[in-house]
């Protein structure tokens, strides 16, 4: 996590910002490198989340399954289909969060409770 949140950081000072700081490396914001370095940062990200899915959580969710685990009320029962489906309501939520200034909660209990089948007040 920590790694993440270095390549992340360093990514978004080469990038700069604006007229207050700008790009040490020489990128203009909106330009071609700009781009290519956020879509970089992004890949990268999505590249580790891929990697966590199917290493840890689909592992250990298929291991729960073999063990006949109890789920208790509320759990989320994690399968092919969630651990894709978690990530991209964490994505609309941040974009609703940036665009609309609502907080990404607003966003993220009423999907969860529809795609997910938590129960809402689990979600609060």
């Amino acid at each position: 996590m920590t790694f993440m949140f270095v390549v992340v950081v360093i990514a978004n000072l080469l990038k700069g910002g604006g007229g207050a700081f700008p790009s040490p490396i020489g990128l203009v914001c909106g330009g071609a490198g700009y781009w290519v370095l956020t879509l970089l940062m992004a890949a990268f990200l999505m590249g580790i989340a891929l990697y966590v899915r199917a290493k840890i959580i689909l592992p250990s969710a298929t291991l729960k399954r073999s063990l006949g685990y109890r789920y208790q009320k509320g759990d989320v029962r994690w399968d092919s289909r969630n651990t894709i489906l978690y990530p991209l309501i964490c994505i609309a939520a941040g974009l609703c969060a940036g665009m609309f200034g609502i907080g990404g909660g607003i966003v993220k209990v009423w999907f969860l409770t529809l795609t997910l089948t938590l129960s809402l007040p689990l979600c609060q």
